[in-house]
């Protein structure tokens, strides 16, 4: 990928929406579109959207654990 692909994966990431990742990447909407329907950026996407959800479930554990240990305390 380029680095405005790149750019443009993040910026899918954080923003969920097609018209602000463009805009945030730098890149025209159809533009992005296009690279979309792109095999390699395709799965740029659906790997890096991978990586954030192990990411985000293993914070949730760890709050989960935190979050019991504190209620079991608060209750003890």
């Amino acid at each position: 990928l380029t680095p405005k692909q790149h750019k443009a994966v993040e910026a899918l990431l954080a923003t969920g929406e097609v018209m602000a990742a463009a805009r945030e990447a730098g890149v025209d909407r159809k533009t992005l579109q296009r690279w979309l329907r792109q095999p390699a950026f395709a799965q740029a996407v659906r790997d890096a959207e991978a990586r954030a959800l192990d990411d985000l479930s293993r914070l949730l554990v760890r709050m989960g654990r935190t979050a019991a240990a504190t209620l079991a305390k608060a209750m003890g």
